[in-house]
């Protein structure tokens, strides 16, 4: 929903490409959030075949109440870090979602291999 809602409007196929799961997964997401009332989806005009995904303004209050809940619990976790390290670790954070992005990016959905991945962590 985070990725939809800072978007604004997004197509199905850039979405899946952008969370590196395939169109079937992604289908089952689709459903489930727009039987809950969070999402809609409309044709996209320059592409008949395809169709553009959005938050209802349910789904916007509730990403909105989910981030805020986030916020807090963290704060309350951190309560005991300075400055400097929350700063440290959210550069950190920022640098490790960046590669594991651009690593997902690279691959296809069912291409990656697990354990290839897991040895390589353990090095």
């Amino acid at each position: 929903m985070r990725l939809i809602g800072d978007a604004g409007e997004v197509r199905a196929t850039d979405l899946a490409d952008r969370l590196g799961i395939g169109a079937a997964a992604l289908s089952r997401h689709i459903a489930d959030l727009e039987a809950s009332g969070h999402l809609k989806r409309r044709q996209d005009p320059a592409d008949g075949r395809a169709f553009l995904l959005s938050l209802t303004d349910e789904g916007q209050t509730s990403l909105r109440a989910a981030a805020a809940r986030r916020a807090g619990l963290l704060q309350e976790m951190l309560v005991d870090w300075s400055d400097e390290d929350a700063a440290s670790a959210a550069a950190t954070m920022e640098r490790l979602a960046a590669t594991l992005e651009n690593s997902l990016r690279a691959k296809k959905p069912g291409q990656h291999n697990q354990q290839q991945s897991i040895a390589g962590a353990a090095k």
